[in-house]
């Protein structure tokens, strides 16, 4: 093994996979034997992702304990193996994996809190976008509401939890007394977004996230009020539909009003 190329391969399969042959041969031995040298950053390799882990999913450590939650990184390790030169990203599948694999799956309030804390963090990273105002919202001619259509925030999350989590969340973040989680009768919808530099969420009923979900699927005002006929007295849709955009507006929601 020569080429640089070949090394930094070798390199990298030993520190994802722990497999040896390929690298060994290129280690300079001393004092130090070459097996114990390499162990130095396959180990070292592994405490940085750890850290890196155990920061983006706070809370959820904070449910599973150290030490599981160090076995469920190991095996999450194993199943998903870094594809990307940013460790930022590292951890965008362990909802998915806590999700799947045994014993993790038994316990779904493990995946919906991974869930979360990636959704808040995924707000963070969303680009920048211009934002519509109140104003601009008024100024639009009455001919053109029924043609109306919305391009969202690139930070708008619509998720929907069984449990309690975004408010196990807020009590292990302000640290309340320890709670077993709760759950629902009903999946709860939630809004997560980001306004300014901070990252929020808002439960929301069934109507308003058929309503979003409709506006986000490149529905014009008018089909999206349709589609809340049937569930909803068809007095009650107009003024319920306006509230609505009134609080994505105010909530830093919207980025776009098309109208065609």
């Amino acid at each position: 093994m020569s080429k640089l190329i070949d090394i930094q391969n070798g390199f990298q399969g030993y520190l994802l996979t722990g497999e040896i042959a390929d690298i060994l041969p290129a280690i300079v031995e001393d004092d130090l034997p070459k097996e114990k040298r390499l162990n130095i950053y396959f180990d070292a390799y592994r405490l940085r992702l750890l850290d890196i882990t155990q920061q983006d999913y706070s809370k959820t450590l904070i449910l599973l304990g150290e030490e599981q939650f160090e076995h469920a990184f190991l095996s999450y390790l194993k199943a998903y193996p870094s594809t990307h030169f940013s460790a930022r990203y590292f951890g965008q599948y362990f909802s998915q994996f806590l999700k799947d694999c045994a014993p993790y799956s038994e316990y779904p309030i493990f995946s919906e809190m991974a869930d979360f804390e990636w959704a808040l963090m995924s707000t963070l990273d969303a680009a920048d976008a211009p934002l519509i105002t109140q104003a601009e919202l008024n100024n639009l001619p009455e001919e053109a509401w029924s043609t109306l259509k919305l391009s969202f925030h690139p930070s708008v999350i619509l998720k929907h939890y069984q449990w309690d989590t975004p408010f196990l969340w807020k009590s292990i973040e302000n640290n309340e007394a320890q709670r077993n989680p709760n759950l629902l009768e009903e999946a709860q919808h939630w809004f997560i977004w980001r306004k300014g530099l901070r990252s929020l969420y808002h439960s929301i009923t069934p109507a308003q996230a058929l309503l979003f979900n409709s506006m986000h699927q490149g529905l014009c005002f008018h089909e999206c009020l349709e589609k809340l006929n049937d569930i909803m007295e068809e007095t009650e849709i107009p003024a319920f539909a306006i509230s609505n955009l009134q609080f994505w507006i105010h909530s830093e929601m919207v980025s776009e009003v098309i109208v065609q």
